[in-house]
């Protein structure tokens, strides 16, 4: 499996519903449908790190 694809089906099921994907090189940046927005990258033992504002309890 490509490494964008793993990194998008963990995001998808471990972050939440995502609005906007775009991916460079590796390293693919994500929208939340809550408005946060970040990059998710994998990590050199294989295990996906997002780089994401914490959430904001309203």
């Amino acid at each position: 499996m490509e490494t964008t694809t793993k990194l998008l089906t963990w995001a998808t099921e471990n972050i939440g519903p995502l609005e906007e994907i775009q991916a460079i090189n590796g390293t693919v940046r994500v929208r939340l449908k809550d408005g946060r927005s970040g990059f998710l990258i994998m990590g050199f033992d294989g295990i996906p790190v997002a780089n994401l504002p914490p959430e904001v309890g309203i």
